[in-house]
């Protein structure tokens, strides 16, 4: 079995943080496990399945809006060159200003930027109460090819259906992707709009989850996020029936870090739920479920990733944590906050075959005629 060393999210240091007692004979056993279960993981080889990404908007309130849109006026007030077209300039030259320099003094350069900034602000406002209501999700079917260093692969994508997408939705989604990661070179390649990007990946950055078209791979799920932690960052909360079955809970705190993890004994100590948090804010909350033996191991073929982007706090626990009396690490305080608002990766796996080798032919590609090629730095490593 292939070994490969990954975590979810920010991967948690060996800092320890007081529990109030000490290291348990449980909490080492537990961590025994769980370095085990990270071992033994399904590192390399081929899937396929379909992926639907789902973004939940905030529900943000009109007095909301208006700070938003204050805040960005203000902003653009101090970029305002930023805001001006050719045409703007050629306008300004035509009426005597020969330069910016003298900014929003010049009543004409002031008349003309409060203008665009206004009709910016008009068009703003109308994506924001239009966003209120506005989730909405995309699914497509994926082909993807692995090796065991992260760093060579292939993926491919068909899109099948756009649900209530915006109109800044980027449509260029709507091609056949092609990702391609080959001798630290990414080549993301849409035939049928005739473009590719070829970039290159910044080195340094660690082993950690290989990103394509945007959503964590595949061979990170289901496992603990154990990666540089030692037992006394642990805490066994205890056990709880899932939908998965039972479970048992557990709490890592590293700094700012904290992750909550539901755990399978049964199943080899596969991670079912884990909930991270940085800074006292719920970041990521992650599902795995339909697991089944591959390659001698428990894989999820149900996957879920939930990218918080804003999570609701309790007022009374937000006024004791102002006051002090409660820290970030907080069981309650972690445990009560509601996702607002989210993007949803819900991956369901038809196929896994591990350690399937990749034909060279993979890397083969003939660009169409004409193709744009555009070069750029971007790295295939990190976390959510």
């Amino acid at each position: 079995m292939l070994r490969i060393i990954v975590g979810l999210g920010v991967l948690l240091s060996s800092v320890a943080f007081c529990l109030g007692r000490e290291t348990s004979a449980e909490d080492q056993r537990m961590m025994g496990n769980l370095r085990l279960a990270l071992s033994e993981s399904v590192s390399t080889g081929y899937f396929e399945g379909h992926l639907r990404v789902t973004q939940v908007p905030p529900a943000l309130t009109d007095v909301q809006i208006d700070q938003q849109l204050e805040q960005a006026r203000r902003e653009a007030l101090t970029r305002f060159k930023e805001l001006l077209t050719p045409d703007d300039l050629v306008m300004l030259k035509s009426h005597g200003v020969r330069d910016l320099d003298a900014g929003l003094s010049d009543p004409q350069i002031s008349a003309l930027v409060l203008a665009r900034v206004q009709e910016l602000s008009q068009r703003s406002r109308a994506q924001l109460i239009a966003a209120r209501t506005g989730t909405w999700s995309r699914t497509q079917a994926f082909r993807a090819w692995l090796n065991e260093k992260g760093a060579t692969a292939r993926y491919e994508a068909d899109l099948l259906s756009v649900d209530n997408a915006p109109e800044s939705y980027n449509r260029q989604v709507e091609q056949k992707i092609v990702g391609i990661a080959k001798n630290d070179e990414v080549v993301m390649f849409y035939p049928e709009a005739k473009q590719a990007q070829n970039l290159k990946i910044k080195e340094g950055r660690g082993t950690g989850m290989l990103y394509v078209t945007g959503q964590p791979f595949l061979m990170i799920a289901g496992m603990p996020p154990v990666a540089g932690v030692a037992a006394d960052n642990l805490r066994v909360l205890g056990e709880e029936v899932l939908a998965g079955g039972r479970a048992t809970k557990l709490m890592f705190v590293s700094g700012a870090n904290v992750s909550i993890l539901w755990v399978s004994p049964p199943m080899g100590y596969r991670v079912i739920q884990h909930k991270h948090f940085v800074n006292g804010q719920l970041v990521q909350f992650d599902r795995f479920g339909r697991f089944k033996q591959v390659g001698g191991v428990w894989y999820p073929m149900r996957q879920m990733t939930e990218r918080i982007q804003s999570a609701e706090v309790r007022r009374d626990l937000q006024v004791a944590l102002r006051e002090g009396k409660i820290s970030t690490t907080n069981l309650e305080y972690l445990e009560t906050q509601k996702p607002a608002a989210l993007i949803r990766f819900e991956r369901d796996i038809e196929t896994v075959r591990p350690g399937e080798p990749m034909p060279e032919s993979l890397f083969e590609i003939s660009l169409p005629p004409d193709t744009q090629v555009q070069r750029g730095q971007t790295s295939l490593y990190g976390g959510m």
